[in-house]
């Protein structure tokens, strides 16, 4: 079938038209895929795709898009890192969205006035309560309810499918989830999204009791935003879970409608999308759960009552509890935990706490050491190793402290494992410099947006020499070879996961090799030198701010002052920019040490001129902001619509995941993966197969008893 449109647009292009003997048309193909295309940008291609319906189908062949990326130069969203996700298996779509999408929030976000690209709608099939969307977009998480707010999901939504959103997995989580983290994580050696959410319930058998006879109001029902006062104690629970990566694209890839008995009968087919990993229990509150990979293995981190913090491996093991040990100037007062957020390339934990001095709050900075996990639990005090005061900040309500994102680079591997900040490159005496640690908070009173920057500072670690060539070393090697290394005076440090990078490094030495360093260099973040901004709510007293957290792209919004609901009515939203983000090249490191963030102007603009969401007027229940991608999703009140404001263009596909404008009809299988990872057949693919099996078998019947007759006569 898609043999016809060829032939005619080759006649069309040499016999069908006067064409110039000159134009680039009379070339064939490849020539100008191969040779032509090769000299352009992005830009160019988009431009020369609205000349000719010819270009518009040439300009859609994988190749273009693919050796694009390899020479991109601002930032990439990144990607699951699944085996769909490799360059080579890549479809012409996918790589064209990420390139497309890269370079336009570059250019929207550096613009005076960034404003919305694209407004659209999904149904989301229920009632947002709280949502969080993974690192690319391609995810969302999120905590719903029913219309009588009497049972709470949680679900996985996969974005850009068939041109909008489609849930994909959905569980029961007893109470409302809130404060949702989730994150890409290697699970017992599958890729795959966990997810970590809080939630509360009673914890008196007969307080439940008289919620299930109506005497009493649901657990889930009090804000989880506002501090209350509460009558009743509280059970909390933090609970973590992992949904592989491979259920998750099956279930993606079924053509059937999620609606339908026959996607069910697919769906029950495949693996279970989710597995429990850790419960966590308490009677003191819980919150600001975190994600990392913490001594080679995935953690999960929690803030329990006052001062401790509980870390749990994921794979398995006991609970081990750090108990955060007040600072001696301020023992006489409360200390409180704000947020952590944990440093896996320092092994420690920061930790954000609140002393409750006389006057108004002061606040502190601390490092504490990591606690590692074994089989039996145990619980440990330890004093910061390093803190800094802050004591003129006033009262802060929230604090956040988002994960640093990392600059992608493309390349062959996996997207999802494309080189970041903190990882070796080789060729390099040292790793390239980390981002900066951003801490947000809100102050109350005074409405005000305050931002602590904190640097990562460079750091020399000495090593030992190796020893002469044929000398024993401690390990019992011989041949000189540096397999053993001390960080001070005579301490010996035996190689381990963190350090293979370091090993590859520092070769081995031989007689005839050259000198080589004698430190390794390093990073850790400088809490004695961080740099604080204060933005005001435009010196308007009625107003009271949020904050959308981002590592480099914050979001604020704003309603009354009086509005203490968990639905206000959202009167604007605003980014907050910083120009100092946008400097090029590694970052200048003064003389302690300390690198320092480039000056730029802090500016926080409206959207396009006065347009949404600058002008929002809606009564918003959950926000979800992603800065890789420039994506905002918001949930209003009551309803389970979501509006989804796209601050980044993309190619678009309609409702039967043909490209949009103009369905692709020469290049075969342009929006399909070129490697072993084949996705199912399109729901207009199965159509045409059933209908052709329909008319076979017709055929067969119709012709059937004429043929056995014929068959017959000749067999006499």
């Amino acid at each position: 079938m898609r043999l016809f449109p060829s032939l005619f647009n080759a006649s069309d292009r040499f016999v069908g038209r006067a064409i110039d003997k000159c134009s680039l048309d009379r070339l064939p193909n490849d020539v100008l895929v191969d040779n032509l295309f090769s000299h352009l940008d992005i830009c160019d291609i988009i431009r020369l795709r609205k000349c000719s319906k010819l270009y518009y189908e040439l300009t859609h062949k994988p190749i273009i898009w693919k050796r694009l990326l390899l020479k991109c130069d601002v930032p990439l969203p990144p990607l699951p890192p699944t085996q769909r996700n490799v360059l080579k298996n890549m479809s012409g779509l996918e790589v064209e969205r990420l390139l497309i999408r890269a370079y336009s929030l570059d250019k929207n976000w550096k613009s005076q006035h960034p404003r919305v690209l694209r407004k659209w709608t999904f149904d989301a099939n229920y009632r947002m309560v709280e949502m969080k969307q993974l690192p690319g977009g391609q995810y969302l998480v999120a905590s719903v309810t029913t219309p009588g707010e009497n049972q709470y999901s949680l679900v996985v939504y996969r974005m850009d499918t068939m041109g909008s959103a489609r849930a994909v997995a959905a569980i029961d989580t007893v109470a409302k989830a809130y404060s949702i983290q989730a994150k890409y994580m290697s699970i017992q050696g599958k890729q795959s999204i966990v997810i970590a959410f809080l939630r509360r319930d009673y914890h008196h058998k007969t307080d439940r009791r008289a919620v299930m006879k109506g005497h009493r109001q649901d657990a889930s029902l009090f804000s989880t935003h506002y501090k209350i006062d509460r009558e009743v104690e509280f059970r909390h629970a933090c609970v973590v879970m992992h949904a592989p990566l491979e259920n998750l694209e099956y279930l993606a890839d079924i053509p059937y409608p999620t609606d339908t008995a026959r996607y069910r009968q697919e769906a029950a087919s495949l693996p279970r999308p989710f597995k429990n990993l850790v419960l966590v229990t308490t009677r003191k509150e819980l919150r600001s759960p975190v994600l990392a990979d913490m001594f080679g293995k995935p953690y999960l981190a929690v803030a329990k009552g006052d001062n401790d913090i509980a870390f749990k491996q994921l794979g398995g093991g006991a609970v081990a509890f750090l108990t955060c040990a007040d600072q001696a100037a301020d023992a006489q007062h409360r200390h409180h935990i704000k947020a952590i957020q944990l440093l896996p390339q320092e092994q420690a934990v920061l930790v954000v706490r609140e002393i409750e001095t006389p006057r108004s709050p002061s606040y502190v900075f601390e490092k504490f050491p990591a606690l590692r996990c074994g089989t039996e639990k145990k619980t440990q005090m330890h004093s910061s190793t390093s803190h800094t005061f802050a004591r003129c900040l006033g009262t802060l309500t929230h604090v956040y402290i988002p994960e640093p994102s990392e600059v992608l680079r493309p390349s062959s591997d996996l997207a999802g494992s494309w080189a970041g900040a903190n990882q070796p490159h080789p060729g390099h005496a040292e790793p390239p410099q980390p981002p900066a640690l951003c801490i947000y908070a809100h102050r109350a009173g005074e409405e005000m947006f305050v931002r602590i920057l904190l640097q990562p500072r460079r750091i020399q670690v000495p090593l030992r020499a190796p020893p002469p060539p044929g000398a024993p070393n401690m390990y019992g090697q011989h041949g000189g070879a540096a397999n053993a290394y001390t960080t001070g005076a005579g301490h010996a440090d035996e190689p381990d996961a963190d350090d293979s990078d370091m090993m590859s490094v520092y070769s081995a030495v031989s007689e005839d090799a050259p000198p080589v360093p004698r430190y390794r260099v390093t990073y850790e973040y400088s809490l004695d030198h961080g740099s604080t901004i204060r933005w005001s709510a435009a010196n308007n007293p009625n107003l009271h701010l949020r904050i959308l957290p981002a590592h480099r792209r914050p979001l604020l919004y704003s309603h009354a002052w009086d509005e203490i609901s968990d639905a206000p009515l959202v009167l604007s939203v605003q980014p907050i920019i910083d120009r100092g983000w946008e400097v090029p090249g590694p970052q200048r490191v003064g003389a302690d040490g300390v690198v320092e963030h480039p000056l730029g102007k802090v500016y926080s603009p409206w959207f396009g001129a006065g347009e949404e969401p600058s002008d929002l007027g809606v009564r918003v229940r959950a926000f979800a902001w992603e800065e890789t991608i420039g994506r905002l999703l918001v949930a209003e009140e009551g309803k389970e619509e979501v509006t989804v404001y796209d601050f980044a263009d993309g190619p678009r596909q309609d409702e039967m995941g043909q490209r949009a404008p103009l369905a692709l009809k020469d290049i075969l299988d342009a929006d399909v993966p070129m490697g072993p990872c084949e996705k199912p057949d399109s729901a207009r693919e199965l159509a045409a197969k059933k209908m052709a099996s329909q008319r076979s078998d017709m055929m067969q019947r119709k012709l059937g008893p004429w043929l056995n007759h014929i068959g017959a006569a000749h067999a006499m």
